[in-house]
């Protein structure tokens, strides 16, 4: 079942001073409250896109009845390897252009103009703002404690985001059997799966972990 969020596509925004990440949980548990009536399950697994996974996570931590999430290009933490990475695919961006163009956007930034087309879509394609790493290690693991299971999916595409395959064992190492979640990166996918490769690969991978989910969480989840 897919459906828009309060305030997206055709979905009014709702009445009342709720914080959009809250209204949005209870959208998605409202939408768990009907597909319960019509189909009589009680178990649910969520898939989450970028800001919908934050949806799907927050929901989980909120409603017992979500059995597993899938969530795509959530919160990625850097590890020294990681840092090492992305400073060099960024060194290895740089051009005369890019550079004069940079500059520009400084110069308009100091005098108080505003950021020209370029710099406002890399402005808006900044992930979510991530929470500090013990507070998503205590979420993840108060998932793990109830049996929901966890599928932490990154793309490729994102060399400055999430580097290689191993970043989030390894940013979580100190954190036991959380390191342990189930994590891929896609290396051909990108990030807003636009290319029908892209969907057939995540969706190939979506299919793979539920088919690995125990039954007790996986058999019976809409």
């Amino acid at each position: 079942m897919r459906f828009d969020l309060s305030g997206i596509g055709d979905s009014p925004r709702q009445p009342g001073e709720l914080a959009q990440m809250e209204q949005w949980v209870i959208d998605t548990r409202t939408a768990m409250d009907g597909a319960e009536q019509l189909l009589g399950r009680s178990r649910f697994a969520l898939i989450g896109l970028c800001s919908g996974a934050e949806v799907a996570y927050r929901a989980a931590l909120a409603d017992e009845r979500i059995a597993g999430v899938v969530l795509w290009d959530l919160f990625a933490y850097p590890t020294l390897r990681s840092r090492l990475m992305a400073l060099a695919y960024r060194a290895g961006r740089i051009t005369p252009a890019s550079l004069a163009r940079r500059v520009r956007a400084l110069r308009g930034s100091i005098t108080g103009g505003s950021a020209n087309a370029d710099e406002r879509s890399l402005q808006e394609m900044e992930p979510q703002k991530v929470p500090p790493i013990e507070e998503f290690a205590q979420g993840l693991q108060s998932l793990l404690a109830r049996r929901c299971e966890v599928s932490l999916m990154f793309c490729g595409t994102q060399p400055a985001w999430y580097t290689y395959p191993g970043q989030f064992r390894d940013a979580f190492a100190r954190f036991g059997e959380v390191a342990r979640i189930d994590c891929q990166m896609l290396h051909d996918v990108d990030h807003m799966l636009t290319l029908r490769r892209s969907q057939e690969l995540f969706i190939q991978a979506v299919e793979q972990w539920f088919r690995r989910l125990p039954r007790s969480a996986g058999a019976r989840a809409a």
